[in-house]
């Protein structure tokens, strides 16, 4: 079993890729989504006041890991697929 589609890196090369890969994700939480400590909220109007850059930044996070899960899910049909016309 591989970690990785790509059969043609050591497994120790696909450790890295996947540690690079956790590492950048952490950067990007705490880049994006850490670096804002303070609550803001408007008293004259009673609401939370979170800002736009919150929603693009949710949306952006969601929408690259729900991508990703989609290619990923292509890639591994087509992958099957192509096996099952080999052994036919």
């Amino acid at each position: 079993m591989h970690l990785t589609r790509n059969r043609h890196r050591s497994p120790a090369q696909q450790w890295v890729a996947v540690a690079v890969t956790a590492l950048l994700s952490a950067g990007l939480w705490f880049g994006w989504f850490g670096w804002d400590t303070e609550y803001q909220y408007d008293a004259a109007a009673g609401t939370d006041v979170t800002g736009l850059w919150m929603v693009g930044a949710v949306l952006v996070a969601l929408g690259t890991t729900l991508g990703s899960a989609v290619l990923l899910g292509i890639a591994a049909a087509v992958e099957s697929m192509g096996k099952d016309l080999l052994r036919t």
